[in-house]
């Protein structure tokens, strides 16, 4: 890893050396810091404003260590550069040069880069942080992150606008549940198939009814047929009479 670091090292310092040979200037270098933080970007440029004067310079530029271990060739090849021109275009142009302008393609063409803003190399999973559950003082239901949990639980007090306040006698429930998880749980019993009502008496008579109607069969055959009656009258769990009552209320419903 060392190496990988001491190779984007080289590589912000050769783009420095060639901004100051093409401008014929001196760039002040900035700090380079390495990152185990930094999971999705590659790499920052950040500065510090002059409260006098509002003009940006250079502070630091990070670059992530777990995308350079992924992708040793092309992070070296294209970050290290990259987040370099940010710096030298501060530095050269002031707030001209802040972003991903004109100021800093021109950087970029100067060291030798194309001008591409955004990388798709491979990154490293995130964390899935641990949300805790509070109850605001007026009853609104927040999930808190553990650091502002844990500086609850040591006695801090957030106050909500409009919500109340956040101290740690509005921490339930006692265990914490990851958010992540009461969602996979919603919609998994969200789309948990329901299990099949049982069919009403009057639903199995219907059903009974559509298939002697589909048969060609009248009211009025079913009704002179003990033999069909009773077919009727099994399914349903009635008895003779009241299944007469039921295909007399329900024929014309089907």
């Amino acid at each position: 890893m060392q190496t990988l670091q001491r190779a984007c090292r080289l590589r912000i310092e050769e783009a420095f050396q060639t901004a100051e040979a093409h401008y014929n200037t001196t760039i002040k270098r900035v700090p380079i810091v390495f990152s185990n933080q930094q999971k999705k970007t590659a790499g920052t440029a950040s500065y510090t404003r002059c409260f006098s004067t509002g003009k940006l310079t250079g502070k630091q530029i990070k670059l992530a260590n777990s995308i350079l271990r992924l992708n040793p060739e092309e992070f070296v090849a294209r970050t290290p550069g990259h987040e370099a021109a940010h710096i030298i275009a501060v530095e050269l142009f002031g707030n001209a040069g802040h972003g991903h302008g004109r100021r800093w393609k021109e950087v970029m063409g100067v060291v030798g880069q194309k001008a591409e803003r955004c990388h798709n190399m491979e990154t490293a999973p995130t964390r899935k942080g641990v949300q805790y559950r509070y109850v605001t003082t007026t009853g609104q239901e927040v999930m808190l992150g553990q650091g502002r949990h844990a500086k609850i639980l040591r006695g801090a007090v957030y106050t909500m606008r409009g919500n109340g306040k956040i101290t740690k006698e509005c921490y339930t429930p006692a265990n914490p549940t990851p958010i992540q998880a009461v969602a996979m749980a919603a919609n998994a019993k969200a789309k948990a198939p329901q299990a099949n009502k049982p069919q009403s008496k009057a639903d199995v008579v219907k059903a009974q009814i559509a298939k002697m109607k589909g048969a060609g069969y009248t009211l009025e055959a079913i009704l002179g047929s003990e033999k069909l009656v009773q077919i009727v009258a099994v399914d349903a769990g009635l008895t003779q009479g009241l299944c007469r009552t039921y295909l007399k209320n329900n024929w014309r419903k089907v």
